[in-house]
């Protein structure tokens, strides 16, 4: 059995007491700072086989028990360490830790801004070769994957 630590607080509801759902919480790069403040900074620490996956459920559910819409993934590391079974022998196991910045942000002060400015500035070009190189490490579901590209594409 896989031993999970999870540091913060999960009732594993998907509706939290501040009545936000795990499933209306974004997972961004970055907010704007004059219209989210931030409600709390959590660390996730598993050695579940998909750790970075694992993790950012885990983050997801847990903005959403503090009342936070939006999620920014700090820091993610990743190490390997042996661990002694029953039998004697030794197995690899991936401990996985991700670091994020819980958000409260005010929907309606959140105008869309021009595709130039849109994605700190880069082109959508650099922004697509991006989200490939995201999904390529597998930090994105194929999900999360389709619905940013498609949204960076209505940026044209």
């Amino acid at each position: 059995m896989m031993k999970k630590v999870w540091v913060g607080l999960l009732l594993g509801v998907s509706m939290s007491a501040s009545g936000v759902s795990a499933e209306s919480v974004e997972i961004r790069d970055g907010v704007d700072e004059q219209s989210c403040r931030m409600v709390k900074q959590e660390m996730c620490s598993t050695t579940s086989r998909d750790g970075v996956a694992h993790c950012r459920q885990e983050h997801l559910k847990s903005a959403a028990e503090f009342g936070a819409n939006r999620v920014v993934i700090g820091t993610t590391d990743q190490s390997d360490h042996k661990k002694r079974m029953a039998n004697g022998l030794y197995t690899s196991v991936t401990k996985t830790r991700m670091k994020a910045r819980y958000f409260a942000c005010d929907e309606t002060s959140q105008v869309r801004q021009p595709a130039a400015v849109q994605g700190g500035g880069k082109s959508i070009e650099e922004r697509l070769l991006r989200l490939e190189s995201l999904r390529q490490k597998h930090l994105l579901t194929e999900s999360e994957y389709t619905a940013k590209r498609a949204a960076i594409l209505d940026d044209l």
